[in-house]
């Protein structure tokens, strides 16, 4: 008997069905009366049967290589919604043709692979998030598979996610301005970039490719365009107010926002890695990197106030997850606000009731 009493006015209702050789099954109990369990047991029938045909049908959609399967994905989910559609269509173009019986074996060489691979911007080693990239969507797509039934398990689940610890990277006004002071006397040609990335969160590969066309100066603008965008998205950068007269006093033969001489004419700068890595150490900042400035411009919009998606975009994030990963919390900021309990009183009485306070009176007394 699938529905039977417990109580005066509680059923346990057992409810199963058949289909396709494969038994369904759910059971709960149920308050009320008899008439109205075995309506509710109608109910769960058919809501099993529901989801048989469902899983059915997915199980009649074959997916024979890995393209396929990321292609299913993909279609699922949207390309706003995929972690790096870059990567997306370089894995899918590099082993997309891959069999699942295959999968498990040439996929770990794959990632080893990109393990040691080059980064074509700066010439290093693949980051671990950019390899973590490859990894999440390749997992996702096979568990999006196992969970829709279209294949009995991840060939993937082995794969590892790689650990990464974010750079912690700041600058103090003084270093800020010693670094701008160098690079404005022994790389001239470099200053307006890196004058720019300081305050306006934006990638080397980005920049060094932006024309006269991308730029607007009815709204004080840069366009970045989709194809020199890492994420295939592009975005707009705002023109910091102290950079206006730069950008409307270009030199009329220049085709590039940012540019170097050479032999009287000005050209794209290119990859200028050891021109700015001389200007760091000249300014005695070890271990900072171009890329670095991107952290420190995005927490700087934060701490200003900006609201994260404004961030967002300015940088070219999809998500808001990117700002854990580059924001750095202002700790000094805090130690000056602090306040503590044996100093609320003072507050009152006019006193500093802050560190900030103490310490501007410790300066004061110094002096």
């Amino acid at each position: 008997m699938s529905v039977r009493p417990i109580s005066g006015a509680k059923w346990k209702i057992d409810a199963r069905i058949w289909f396709e050789g494969t038994e369904y099954r759910q059971r709960e109990e149920f308050p009320g009366g008899k008439k109205a369990a075995l309506d509710r047991e109608n109910q769960i029938k058919a809501e099993l049967r529901k989801a048989a045909e469902k899983k059915h049908n997915y199980r009649s959609f074959s997916i024979q290589t890995f393209a396929e399967a990321l292609e299913y994905y993909r279609l699922s989910i949207g390309d706003d919604h995929l972690v790096s559609l870059s990567s997306f269509k370089r894995m899918y173009a590099d082993i997309g043709d891959v069999p699942l019986h295959e999968i498990k074996v040439r996929f770990k060489n794959y990632w080893l692979n990109l393990r040691k691979t080059r980064s074509r911007q700066g010439g290093g080693y693949l980051a671990p998030s950019t390899v973590n990239h490859y990894t999440v969507m390749a997992k996702a797509a096979f568990n999006l598979c196992v969970k829709d039934g279209i294949l009995e398990s991840n060939p993937l689940a082995h794969i590892p996610i790689l650990k990464v610890v974010p750079r912690d990277v700041s600058l103090s006004e003084i270093d800020r301005q010693r670094l701008l002071n160098v690079v404005e006397r022994e790389a001239p040609h470099l200053y307006a970039i890196v004058q720019f990335a300081l305050v306006v969160p934006s990638r080397k590969s980005e920049l060094v490719a932006l024309k006269r066309n991308d730029l607007d100066l009815m709204n004080n603008a840069i366009r970045i365009r989709h194809e020199t965008a890492k994420g295939d998205k592009g975005s707009w950068k705002p023109i910091p107010p102290e950079m206006v007269d730069y950008f409307r006093t270009l030199p009329p033969d220049t085709e590039y926002l940012f540019y170097r001489m050479d032999k009287g004419k000005p050209v794209q700068l290119g990859n200028f890695k050891r021109s700015f890595n001389r200007c760091c150490r000249i300014a005695g900042l070890e271990d900072f990197h171009f890329h670095d400035t991107r952290h420190i411009s995005a927490t700087e919009l934060l701490n200003a106030g900006n609201p994260e998606e404004v961030v967002c975009q300015i940088a070219g994030w999809l998500s808001g997850n990117m700002i854990k990963k580059y924001y750095h919390k202002d700790g000094l900021r805090a130690v000056r606000d602090v306040v503590f309990v044996n100093r609320r009183k003072e507050k009152t009485e006019g006193k500093p009731d802050t560190l900030t306070g103490h310490l501007g009176f410790l300066e004061r007394a110094s002096c």
